[in-house]
């Protein structure tokens, strides 16, 4: 009996060293594959981030050209029926992309921008500078935006883009 006894023993050690020794490997593939797993999660949310920023970046500079929105006449649609500078036959001619130049000559007449205050377009455009010296990732975006506005703006805020783009080189 003693003998069968150190059999088992013997088998419940064997047993216990082959878990340990087959279960460190697949401890460490499971860990890498989780660490992989958690990398590839951690990029995507990056990236998922960045472009909101990017968005409310683009949204900000929407503010600093004066802009705080835009608004589609459905009476100016309307007129355009009415006169006949579009009918019914045109929206339907979807092959071919032939409705496309139909469509922006909709926006392009009916589309208003809606202006904002000049404190609300000088302090979007010192943003522009700020965020763009802060965030790596912005700072592109804020030359080419501070580029753009610096040649269409009026001369009353020529001084306040000059500003923000001082502010971009550190100054």
């Amino acid at each position: 009996m003693d003998v069968f006894w150190g059999i088992v023993i013997f088998l419940e050690k064997i047993a216990k060293a082959l878990v340990t020794i087959l279960g460190v490997p697949w401890a460490v593939f499971v860990i890498v594959k989780s660490i992989g797993e958690f990398r590839q999660k951690q990029k995507s949310s990056q990236a998922e981030i960045e472009t909101k920023l990017l968005k409310l970046f683009t949204d900000l500079v929407w503010v600093a050209h004066g802009r705080g929105g835009t608004h589609i006449s459905e009476k100016c649609i309307e007129q355009m029926f009415r006169v006949g500078c579009i009918n019914k036959e045109d929206l339907d001619k979807k092959k071919g992309g032939e409705i496309e130049p139909i469509i922006e000559r909709m926006r392009e007449i009916c589309t208003f921008n809606l202006p904002v205050g000049l404190a609300s377009q000088e302090a979007a455009i010192i943003s522009l500078g700020e965020l763009g010296n802060r965030y790596k990732i912005l700072r592109r975006p804020a030359e080419a935006a501070l580029k753009s506005l610096l040649k269409n703006m009026p001369e009353v805020l020529q001084e306040t883009i000059k500003s923000a783009k001082d502010l971009l080189k550190g100054k």
